[in-house]
Protein backbone atom coordinates (compact mmCIF):
# COMPACT_ATOMS: atom_id res chain seq x y z
CA UNK A 1 0.00 0.00 0.00
CA UNK A 2 1.03 3.75 -0.86
CA UNK A 3 0.70 6.94 0.48
CA UNK A 4 0.71 9.72 -1.69
CA UNK A 5 1.09 13.49 -1.85
CA UNK A 6 -0.87 14.84 -4.72
CA UNK A 7 1.52 18.60 -5.34
CA UNK A 8 -1.15 20.17 -7.43
CA UNK A 9 -3.88 19.82 -5.10
CA UNK A 10 -1.58 20.37 -1.80
CA UNK A 11 -3.43 17.18 -0.39
CA UNK A 12 -2.61 13.17 0.72
CA UNK A 13 -4.26 10.70 -0.68
CA UNK A 14 -4.28 6.50 -1.11
CA UNK A 15 -5.15 7.18 -4.78
CA UNK A 16 -2.39 7.77 -7.21
CA UNK A 17 -2.51 11.11 -10.19
CA UNK A 18 -0.61 12.50 -12.77
CA UNK A 19 0.63 14.91 -10.30
CA UNK A 20 1.22 12.62 -7.15
CA UNK A 21 4.38 11.44 -5.74
CA UNK A 22 4.97 8.20 -3.38
CA UNK A 23 5.59 9.52 0.07
CA UNK A 24 5.52 6.24 1.64
CA UNK A 25 5.08 2.39 1.67
CA UNK A 26 3.91 0.19 3.61
CA UNK A 27 5.99 -2.81 4.24
CA UNK A 28 5.05 -6.28 3.61
CA UNK A 29 8.20 -8.47 4.85
CA UNK A 30 10.98 -8.48 7.41
CA UNK A 31 13.05 -6.17 5.25
CA UNK A 32 11.79 -2.41 4.91
CA UNK A 33 15.43 -0.51 4.30
CA UNK A 34 14.45 -0.47 0.48
CA UNK A 35 11.17 0.81 0.91
CA UNK A 36 9.84 4.65 -0.07
CA UNK A 37 9.29 6.69 3.96
CA UNK A 38 11.61 4.04 5.85
CA UNK A 39 15.41 3.67 6.62
CA UNK A 40 16.74 1.28 9.10
CA UNK A 41 16.62 2.22 12.65
CA UNK A 42 13.95 5.55 11.79
CA UNK A 43 11.78 6.85 9.61
CA UNK A 44 12.67 10.12 8.01
CA UNK A 45 9.85 12.82 8.21
CA UNK A 46 7.88 13.71 5.37
CA UNK A 47 7.81 17.61 4.23
CA UNK A 48 5.31 18.90 2.51
CA UNK A 49 3.98 22.55 2.23
CA UNK A 50 3.21 23.11 6.11
CA UNK A 51 2.69 19.95 6.98
CA UNK A 52 5.46 17.60 8.97
CA UNK A 53 4.24 14.28 8.90
CA UNK A 54 6.22 10.96 10.71
CA UNK A 55 4.93 7.73 10.40
CA UNK A 56 6.63 4.91 13.11
CA UNK A 57 7.01 1.38 13.92
CA UNK A 58 8.89 -0.92 16.04
CA UNK A 59 8.55 -3.77 13.64
CA UNK A 60 8.84 -6.92 15.71
CA UNK A 61 8.20 -9.91 13.59
CA UNK A 62 9.00 -12.49 16.32
CA UNK A 63 6.75 -10.74 19.02
CA UNK A 64 4.43 -9.01 16.45
CA UNK A 65 1.98 -8.41 19.95
CA UNK A 66 4.19 -6.16 21.12
CA UNK A 67 4.56 -3.98 17.68
CA UNK A 68 2.81 -0.27 17.68
CA UNK A 69 2.51 2.07 15.07
CA UNK A 70 2.42 5.57 15.24
CA UNK A 71 1.46 8.72 13.07
CA UNK A 72 2.94 12.30 14.67
CA UNK A 73 1.41 15.03 12.16
CA UNK A 74 2.67 18.79 12.70
CA UNK A 75 0.55 21.34 11.05
CA UNK A 76 2.68 24.60 10.58
CA UNK A 77 5.22 23.03 13.70
CA UNK A 78 2.27 22.66 15.87
CA UNK A 79 1.84 18.93 16.89
CA UNK A 80 -1.85 17.33 16.32
CA UNK A 81 -3.16 15.87 19.15
CA UNK A 82 -5.98 13.88 19.61
CA UNK A 83 -8.17 15.82 22.35
CA UNK A 84 -10.95 13.73 22.64
CA UNK A 85 -8.73 11.30 24.65
CA UNK A 86 -7.30 13.98 26.80
CA UNK A 87 -9.99 13.96 29.92
CA UNK A 88 -10.97 10.33 31.13
CA UNK A 89 -13.04 9.75 34.25
CA UNK A 90 -11.71 12.73 35.74
CA UNK A 91 -8.34 12.51 35.46
CA UNK A 92 -6.45 13.82 32.13
CA UNK A 93 -4.92 11.48 30.00
CA UNK A 94 -0.99 12.28 28.72
CA UNK A 95 -1.20 12.30 24.67
CA UNK A 96 2.22 11.27 22.58
CA UNK A 97 0.97 10.89 19.39
CA UNK A 98 -1.50 12.55 16.87
CA UNK A 99 -2.33 8.42 16.19
CA UNK A 100 -1.57 5.81 18.20
CA UNK A 101 -2.13 1.78 17.18
CA UNK A 102 -1.07 -1.44 18.77
CA UNK A 103 -0.97 -4.41 16.42
CA UNK A 104 -4.44 -5.77 17.62
CA UNK A 105 -6.63 -5.88 14.14
CA UNK A 106 -4.25 -3.52 12.79
CA UNK A 107 -4.98 -2.26 8.80
CA UNK A 108 -2.61 -0.47 7.23
CA UNK A 109 -5.51 0.97 5.35
CA UNK A 110 -7.91 3.04 8.11
CA UNK A 111 -4.38 3.88 9.44
CA UNK A 112 -3.12 5.76 6.18
CA UNK A 113 -6.75 6.90 5.79
CA UNK A 114 -6.61 8.36 8.83
CA UNK A 115 -3.83 10.34 7.86
CA UNK A 116 -5.05 11.96 5.12
CA UNK A 117 -8.13 13.40 6.88
CA UNK A 118 -5.78 15.10 9.42
CA UNK A 119 -3.70 16.38 7.10
CA UNK A 120 -5.73 17.39 4.24
CA UNK A 121 -8.62 18.70 7.11
CA UNK A 122 -6.85 19.83 9.79
CA UNK A 123 -9.17 22.19 10.79
CA UNK A 124 -12.73 20.06 10.75
CA UNK A 125 -10.42 17.58 12.86
CA UNK A 126 -9.08 19.31 15.43
CA UNK A 127 -12.32 21.32 15.89
CA UNK A 128 -14.26 18.05 16.22
CA UNK A 129 -11.88 16.55 18.95
CA UNK A 130 -12.30 19.42 20.75
CA UNK A 131 -16.11 19.31 20.62
CA UNK A 132 -15.94 15.56 21.61
CA UNK A 133 -13.34 16.45 24.47
CA UNK A 134 -15.77 19.63 25.99
CA UNK A 135 -18.57 16.97 25.80
CA UNK A 136 -16.69 15.15 28.61
CA UNK A 137 -15.99 17.49 31.07
CA UNK A 138 -18.11 18.48 33.86
CA UNK A 139 -20.58 21.44 33.77
CA UNK A 140 -19.20 23.00 37.23
CA UNK A 141 -16.48 23.25 39.40
CA UNK A 142 -16.08 19.60 40.27
CA UNK A 143 -12.43 18.30 38.99
CA UNK A 144 -11.07 21.86 38.44
CA UNK A 145 -7.78 21.32 38.62
CA UNK A 146 -7.96 18.30 35.96
CA UNK A 147 -10.10 21.02 34.03
CA UNK A 148 -7.42 23.68 33.69
CA UNK A 149 -4.74 20.91 33.02
CA UNK A 150 -6.99 20.37 29.90
CA UNK A 151 -7.01 23.84 28.98
CA UNK A 152 -3.44 24.38 28.92
CA UNK A 153 -3.06 21.38 26.59
CA UNK A 154 -5.86 22.96 24.65
CA UNK A 155 -4.48 26.18 24.32
CA UNK A 156 -1.41 24.71 22.65
CA UNK A 157 -3.63 25.28 19.40
CA UNK A 158 -4.98 28.70 19.38
CA UNK A 159 -3.45 29.76 16.53
CA UNK A 160 -5.76 27.43 14.02
CA UNK A 161 -8.51 30.19 14.01
CA UNK A 162 -11.06 31.85 16.23
CA UNK A 163 -13.58 29.65 15.79
CA UNK A 164 -11.63 27.14 17.80
CA UNK A 165 -11.47 29.30 20.61
CA UNK A 166 -14.53 30.52 20.65
CA UNK A 167 -15.89 26.78 20.81
CA UNK A 168 -13.77 26.23 24.21
CA UNK A 169 -14.42 29.79 26.05
CA UNK A 170 -18.11 28.49 25.93
CA UNK A 171 -17.12 26.09 28.43
CA UNK A 172 -14.12 27.87 30.11
CA UNK A 173 -15.63 31.18 30.31
CA UNK A 174 -18.07 30.35 33.12
CA UNK A 175 -15.53 27.84 34.93
CA UNK A 176 -12.85 30.83 35.54
CA UNK A 177 -14.45 34.48 35.52
CA UNK A 178 -15.51 33.79 38.81
CA UNK A 179 -14.24 35.46 42.00
CA UNK A 180 -14.55 33.27 44.66
CA UNK A 181 -12.61 30.17 42.59
CA UNK A 182 -10.15 32.13 41.56
CA UNK A 183 -9.70 33.44 45.35
CA UNK A 184 -9.40 29.67 45.78
CA UNK A 185 -6.50 28.97 43.55
CA UNK A 186 -4.59 31.90 45.15
CA UNK A 187 -5.10 30.58 48.28
CA UNK A 188 -3.77 27.06 46.70
CA UNK A 189 -0.96 28.43 45.60
CA UNK A 190 -0.12 30.29 48.94
CA UNK A 191 -0.58 27.41 50.84
CA UNK A 192 0.81 24.41 49.20
CA UNK A 193 3.83 26.04 47.48
CA UNK A 194 3.99 23.45 45.02
CA UNK A 195 4.63 23.66 41.34
CA UNK A 196 1.45 22.14 40.15
CA UNK A 197 -0.95 24.79 42.45
CA UNK A 198 1.65 27.31 40.61
CA UNK A 199 0.83 26.04 37.57
CA UNK A 200 -2.89 25.87 37.69
CA UNK A 201 -2.70 29.75 38.61
CA UNK A 202 -0.52 30.57 35.76
CA UNK A 203 -2.92 28.76 32.96
CA UNK A 204 -5.78 30.40 35.11
CA UNK A 205 -4.26 33.63 34.85
CA UNK A 206 -3.00 34.11 31.11
CA UNK A 207 -6.54 33.12 30.20
CA UNK A 208 -7.62 35.93 32.47
CA UNK A 209 -5.27 38.81 30.83
CA UNK A 210 -6.03 36.98 27.58
CA UNK A 211 -9.85 37.09 27.39
CA UNK A 212 -11.23 39.26 30.11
Amino acid sequence: MFLYYDNKNHSFSLEQTETSECVFQTYTGNSYDDRIGWKKGINPAIYKDNVKLVISTNFWPEKVSCEYFHADIYINEIHFLPLSRLYDNGSTVFLQYTINKNHDNFDWSPFLSEVCQICNHCDAWLNNELELLLAKLPKDFSNFEQQIEVLKTIRLFDSINPFYRKKYRSHFDDLIFDVDRIKLCLEEVYNKNDLSSKDVFNVVWDYIKDYK
